[in-house]
């Protein structure tokens, strides 16, 4: 039977297996570079960053175990270079270059270094506004015409804009 023999505030000090979340920790004064298994596997560990230790006492010995300490402001989720931060009034996601931010008020913001890629067999965009740079290529549908101005009255004929869709 193990015995929940002590807690106390350690620093990763090493990675020692990332897919089962084992690490090596310092607690000052107390202990130097002891390895410990994770108490909950929903959150990589980061080097340098403050864990809580869990010191359990068995017929074997004393084994380890750490947990992330949850921040007061937000809750973080780190794997690899893919974060998630949950705040009270929006949530992002981060992966490599590219981000997600959705906000409580109903916004949503996608930053990527490369593209964005809507696969869907209808995408519809109701009560607002798209917005788009370039210029349209005639391609005979669609809501942009490729015709800079009308060849009877000189009114201009592109638009970067859509409304009431």
């Amino acid at each position: 039977m193990a015995n929940l023999k002590d807690m106390m505030i350690g620093k990763v000090t090493k990675i020692l297996d990332p897919l089962k979340f084992r690490i090596e920790f310092t607690s000052k004064g107390v202990i130097e570079d002891m390895p410990a298994r994770a108490f909950h596997h929903e959150d990589q560990p980061v080097v340098g960053e403050e864990v809580m230790v869990y010191e359990l006492e068995t017929i074997y010995g004393y084994s380890y175990f750490w947990e992330k300490i949850r921040l007061m402001d937000h809750t973080l989720f780190h794997i690899d270079d893919t974060k998630v931060d949950i705040y009270t009034d929006k949530v992002e996601v981060v992966s490599g270059s590219s981000k997600v931010t959705i906000q409580k008020d109903g916004d949503i913001e996608v930053d990527s270094a490369t593209k964005v890629l809507v696969k869907a067999p209808q995408v519809e965009i109701t009560g607002g506004q798209l917005t788009t740079k370039g210029s349209a290529a005639p391609t005979s549908q669609g809501p942009f015409c490729a015709i800079p101005v009308c060849p009877l009255t000189g009114a201009p004929h592109i638009g970067h804009q859509v409304s009431g869709t």
